[in-house]
C-alpha cells in the first residue's frame, strides 16, 4: 500500500471462582491434571546462568526465532550468548560482553537503524564489575558490532525497553538502574535523528532500580505508554505514565497496584480477548505476588485473580494451547523458600495451574515456537532454592496445532494536521478472537522498505502498535509504502499485505473501472493538501503517463 503527502481462590469483579493452584508442589512434581499425550519435553540444555534474562528474535532473517541469554555461570563468569535457530536446535552464533542483572529486563531487541533487522539493547554489570549499557547493531545477517558511539549511561540491577512514545517511527529507549552509589535512575532516549539516541531531559520519570520497564497503550488511545515497577533509594514503587500529547510521558500514579519491588515482573496481554490490554503483575524480593488485572478500555485495572505469593519473579503471557487465549507462565520464590516455574491454563477468564516445571527464580520465561510445528515452546532461565542455575528449553508436545490470522485488509491512509493517519480493517482468526489479534507495521520509501516505520521485532506479541487499527504518525509530508500484519495469541503472524501492483488504487487486488475512475478524479497538479492517488509515477501530477501505466497493468494483480 503507497500513501501520499498464595492462595486457593482467585477474586473477579461480580464473583468467586476455583483456580487449582497447590503451593505445596515443587519442582520434581510431574505435569498436572492434563493428556498424557500433551506435555512439554526438555528439548536442550543452554548455560546454566543466574541473575539472567533470555529474549528471541530472528536475528538472522531467515524466519526463524534465534535466542540471547545473558547472565552468570556457576563459576561466577558473566556470559552475553547468542544463538541462531537450525531447525528447531539452537546452535551457538556469538560471545558478546558479558552481563548480568538482579533477574530484571537487561536484553531487548529492537531495530533502532531502521534498516529491517533486530538490533539489541543491553544493560547491567559486566565480568569486570562496571555498569554497562550497549547497542549492538545488526549487520542483516545476524552478526552483532557495538555501536559505540551510542552513550548510555550504565547501570546495574538493570530495566530496558524500547518503545516509539512520540510516534515518529523509530524506536525510542528506556533504562533504569542503579550506579555504584546505589543511586537510582531512569532515562528516556529519544532516537533522532535515526539511529542517534539522545536524552530526552524534559522527561519527568521516577528514577528505580530492579525494576520492570512495560511499554503498551494502556489506555487505548494509540500512543504507547509507559509501566515502571521497582524501587529507588528508599522505597518500593509502582508507576504510570500516559502520554499525553503524544511523546510528552506523564505521571498517572499507581492505578491502585501495589508497589513493585526490586526484581518484580509485569507483562501486558488481552487475556480476554476484549481488544484491550491486561496487565500479570508478580513481586519482588520486598513484595509477594501474582496477580492479573483486567483492563476497562480506558487505563483503570481491576484485581482478577490473585494466584500464589511469589517474588523474585518473571511472568510471560503466551497461548500454548492454541485455544485462542492468553496463558500465562510465572516463575519465582514463595514465601516457604521454594523456586517454581508454573504454566496456568486461561479457562475463560480463569486461570488453572496445569504444567509444573523446573522452579528458577532470578530469571527469566519466555514462550517461542522453536522448531516451526506451530505451537509454543518454553524457555526458562535462572537459580533454583538449592542453589543450581539452569538454562532450559523445552518442546510442547501433542498440542493442536496454531493457524496463522488473515491478512489485514482495505489499507487506507490521510494526511491530517497532526501527521500521516493509516488505517486498515481487523483480521480474522480460527482461535483468538478479532479483538483479541494485535498488529504490525512497516513504512518506507520504498516497496517492502522499514525505512520510516520498522515491521521488524522480537518475540512478536502485540507487534509495535498493539491493538490499534488506526495510528497517526508525526513524519514528514511525502509519498511512502506500507503494510500491515495481524499475530493472534500464538504469536503467529499472518502474512504481510502484499502491494502487488502500485496501479490498484483501491486494493481489491484487480486494475479496473474503480481505479481508473479515482485516477481520473484527481487528474491534473497534485495539491500539497490533497490525495493524489493517480499519480502513479511520483511526477506530482496525474496526467497521461499515469492513465498508460494504470490500463497496462489491466486486470487481476499478480
Amino acid at each position: 500500500m503507497w500513501t501520499s503527502s498464595n492462595q486457593n481462590a482467585t477474586y473477579r469483579a461480580g464473583g468467586l471462582f476455583t483456580a487449582c493452584v497447590c503451593l505445596s508442589l515443587t519442582a520434581s512434581d510431574a505435569a498436572l491434571g492434563v493428556h498424557p499425550k500433551r506435555n512439554f519435553v526438555l528439548l536442550q540444555e543452554l548455560p546454566d546462568v543466574k541473575r539472567s534474562d533470555a529474549q528471541w528474535a530472528d536475528f538472522d532473517g531467515d524466519g526463524d526465532l534465534d535466542l540471547v541469554v545473558c547472565g552468570m555461570t556457576p563459576s561466577g563468569k558473566r556470559i552475553t550468548k547468542t544463538y541462531e535457530n537450525d531447525h528447531g536446535k539452537l546452535v551457538f552464533r556469538q560471545d558478546l560482553i558479558g552481563i548480568s542483572g538482579g533477574g530484571e529486563d537487561n536484553l531487548a531487541w529492537g531495530d533502532y537503524d531502521n534498516d529491517g533487522d533486530v538490533d539489541l539493547a543491553m544493560a547491567g554489570i559486566s565480568q569486570a564489575g562496571v555498569r554497562d549499557a550497549r547497542i549492538y547493531a545488526n549487520d542483516g545477517n545476524g552478526y552483532l558490532t557495538w555501536d559505540d558511539a551510542q552513550s548510555l549511561l550504565g547501570v546495574d540491577d538493570a530495566g530496558i525497553a524500547w518503545g516509539d512514545y512520540d510516534n515518529d517511527g523509530d524506536l525510542d529507549l528506556v533504562i533504569t538502574g542503579d550506579n555504584p552509589s546505589l543511586v537510582a535512575h531512569t532515562i528516556l532516549y529519544r532516537n533522532e535523528p535515526v539511529g542517534t539516541l539522545t536524552e530526552d531531559t524534559s522527561a519527568e520519570l521516577k528514577p528505580m532500580y530492579g525494576a520492570s520497564v512495560a511499554w503498551a497503550d494502556y489506555d487505548g488511545d494509540g500512543d504507547l505508554d509507559l509501566l515502571l515497577a521497582g524501587r529507588d533509594s528508599t522505597e518500593t514503587l509502582t508507576r504510570f505514565y500516559r502520554n499525553e500529547p503524544v511523546g510528552t510521558l506523564i505521571d498517572d500514579g499507581d492505578h491502585g497496584l501495589p508497589p513493585g519491588g526490586w526484581g518484580c515482573d509485569a507483562v501486558w496481554g488481552d487475556y480476554d480477548g476484549d481488544d484491550d490490554l491486561d496487565l500479570a503483575m508478580s513481586g519482588g524480593i520486598d513484595e509477594e505476588r501474582a496477580h492479573i488485572y483486567e483492563n476497562d478500555g480506558t487505563g483503570g485495572l481491576t484485581l482478577v485473580a490473585d494466584l500464589m505469593n511469589i517474588r523474585r519473579s518473571a511472568g510471560a503471557w503466551g497461548d500454548y494451547d492454541n485455544d485462542g487465549d492468553l496463558d500465562i507462565a510465572l516463575s519465582g520464590l514463595t514465601t516457604a523458600g521454594d523456586s517454581l516455574t508454573y504454566l496456568f491454563e486461561n479457562t475463560g477468564g480463569s486461570f488453572v495451574l496445569m504444567y509444573a516445571l523446573q522452579g528458577v527464580h532470578n530469571g527469566a520465561v519466555r514462550w517461542a515456537d522453536v522448531d516451526g510445528d506451530s505451537d509454543l515452546d518454553f524457555l526458562l532461565t535462572g537459580e533454583t532454592s538449592s542453589g543450581s542455575f539452569y538454562t532450559l528449553m523445552y518442546e510442547s508436545v501433542g498440542f493442536t496445532p496454531n493457524t496463522p490470522p488473515t491478512i489485514p485488509k482495505n489499507l487506507e491512509e490521510q494526511w491530517l494536521p497532526d501527521g500521516l493517519m493509516l488505517s486498515w480493517d481487523p483480521s480474522t482468526d480460527a482461535e483468538t478472537s478479532s479483538d483479541g489479534l494485535y498488529y504490525c507495521l512497516r513504512v518506507g520509501t520504498t516497496i517492502d522498505a522499514h525505512d520510516v516505520v520498522s515491521g521488524t521485532y522480537g518475540t512478536p506479541l502485540m507487534g509495535n502498535v498493539g491493538q490499534v487499527t488506526e495510528i497517526v504518525l508525526d513524519i514528514p509530508d511525502g509519498r511512502y509504502h506500507w503494510s500491515v500484519r495481524a499475530i493472534d495469541s500464538g504469536l503467529m503472524p499472518s502474512s504481510w499485505f502484499v502491494e502487488t501492483c502500485p496501479e490498484d488504487i483501491d486494493d481489491d487486488l484487480a486494475v479496473d473501472v474503480v481505479d481508473l475512475l479515482i485516477l481520473l478524479a484527481t487528474w491534473g497538479p497534485c495539491s500539497p493538501e490533497g490525495e493524489c492517488f493517480g499519480d502513479l509515477d511520483w511526477s506530482g501530477e496525474v496526467d497521461v503517463l499515469d492513465l498508460l501505466q494504470l490500463l497496462g497493468a489491466w486486470g487481476p494483480c499478480p
